[in-house]
């Protein structure tokens, strides 16, 4: 005699739904951390580029300064 195998479809559908939204979340999860890294890589680049320029308007008005008063010794 044959027996029939009762299966539950819904457990199946519901245990993949599952696994898809873990994967969503975890999608949207990485992606926020990844972008945020990246603008903050970002900030800290223009901030440098803007510590640079300072450091060097400093450095051309030493030099100035020390052009126009280097008789002084």
């Amino acid at each position: 005699m044959f027996m029939k195998i009762f299966r539950s479809n819904s457990v199946s559908q519901q245990s993949g739904a599952a696994l898809l939204i873990l994967m969503l979340v975890l999608v949207i999860a990485s992606s926020y951390l990844l972008i945020t890294n990246l603008n903050n890589a970002a900030r800290r680049a223009g901030d440098y580029q803007a510590t640079m320029q300072s450091l060097n308007m400093a450095k051309q008005a030493l030099i100035g300064y020390a052009v126009n008063y280097s008789e002084i010794d």
